[in-house]
């Protein structure tokens, strides 16, 4: 598909952007995306025209621009939603590393003196 994309020299006509190659995509928001995508399904309704005297053609060209954008936008928002989950893992082990810091100083905490001084040689020893 991009194989194709570049053979062609395929551009993408993207508002406030201009024309973009297919590799510019990348650097597109999900929702600039969506808004591509919705501009050139609606250019695929627009050309399927039922005609009596002519039969429909398809726009191999327009199929690939949209099969296009639907790819960069599937990679996109599975590496986003990656990085989210990621980050609520670490998260979770932050808070579960500060709860067994917590408990092992109340373990500290409800030793005794004679524990305590025990303890503090052995570390020095």
């Amino acid at each position: 598909m991009f194989e194709q994309a570049s053979r062609l020299k395929l551009r993408f006509e993207v508002k406030g952007y201009g024309n973009l190659a297919a590799e510019d995509l990348w650097d597109l928001s999900e929702a600039k995306l969506n808004e591509l995508h919705i501009e050139l399904a609606g250019n695929v309704k627009a050309a399927d025209v039922d005609s009596l005297i002519s039969p429909r053609k398809r726009d191999t060209v327009l199929e690939l621009r949209i099969a296009i954008v639907k790819a960069v936008f599937t990679v996109l928002r599975a590496e986003r939603l990656a990085r989210a989950d990621e980050a609520g893992k670490q998260r979770k082990i932050q808070r579960l590393t500060d709860i067994l810091a917590q408990k092992q100083d109340e373990g500290l905490a409800g030793m005794t003196e004679e524990e305590l001084q025990a303890e503090i040689a052995a570390l020095k020893a």
